[in-house]
């Protein structure tokens, strides 16, 4: 496992997983808080998308800054939303894919399939595997891995024929001991898709402090997401840096009939 995610070779390995049951429990309660207090959220995203040669040299490179939308509207996929738009509040489909790059999004509320509502409901298995230093955070690390057929929290990759392709992901999270945030999260595929030839998703999350304006309590969000994808022969990352969130509200003026 360190040989293929070097980020774990300081973790001191757990001499036995009797502290499972209480870790989910405390994280599953640090994101219930979290969904009951994030309301409806936009953010400006710094995105940088590229297309890699075979030894991972930048080929090409396209940039955007847009307005990033959250809607969150309960603890499944279906429920929430996230979009991107420009300063005029007009919603930007496909940045970059009519360029040769590919599309990623939905890295926000990723935290949401560790509530307590998402674990009932999930057939994903977790392991405990011991401590680390994650900067100046002493972290609880852990193992999760959907089972097949858990359609739940699935990744969802547009295949041939706009046909949606659903696949489940293991990774690691990285918790904060001291209030059970996360502060990181690697997921990839168990194994490659053939259906769409995807040999390699992986996503990589950290998330910090946030102080909303005009809320009391702190919400741990995203402020970066690195997604490396190798599909059909050919290799892409894409840079998601998040900034500024505030609460997103809609203001509608009523006239008089004419």
């Amino acid at each position: 496992m360190v040989k293929k995610i070097p980020d774990l070779a300081g973790l001191h390995p757990a001499q036995d997983e009797r502290q499972l049951p209480l870790l989910l429990k405390r994280i599953g309660q640090s994101v219930d808080a979290f969904v009951q207090n994030i309301g409806d959220l936009i953010a400006r995203e710094d995105l940088t998308q590229e297309r890699l040669s075979a030894d991972g040299k930048v080929r090409a490179k396209h940039h955007v800054e847009d307005n990033y939308l959250i809607l969150r509207r309960g603890y499944s996929w279906g429920a929430n939303a996230e979009y991107r738009m420009d300063d005029k509040g007009n919603r930007l489909e496909q940045v970059g894919l009519d360029q040769g790059y590919l599309v990623t999004a939905g890295h926000a509320l990723s935290c949401i399939q560790f509530s307590t509502v998402a674990q009932s409901q999930s057939k994903s298995r977790f392991r405990y595997l011991g401590t680390e230093m994650l900067g100046a955070s002493d972290t609880y690390v852990l193992a999760f891995a959907q089972d097949p057929g858990d359609d739940n929290f699935a990744t969802v990759m547009a295949g041939t024929g706009a046909k949606d392709v659903e696949m489940q992901t293991q990774g690691i999270l990285w918790v904060d001991k001291s209030n059970f945030q996360i502060l990181r999260m690697r997921s990839e595929l168990p194994e490659p898709n053939r259906e769409i030839q995807l040999d390699e998703l992986t996503t990589d999350i950290t998330f910090s402090e946030v102080h909303l304006q005009d809320f009391a309590n702190s919400l741990w969000l995203p402020d970066a997401a690195v997604v490396n994808i190798e599909i059909g022969g050919q290799r892409f990352r894409n840079m998601h840096q998040y900034r500024d969130y505030r609460r997103y509200r809609v203001n509608v003026k009523i006239g008089a009939a004419q």
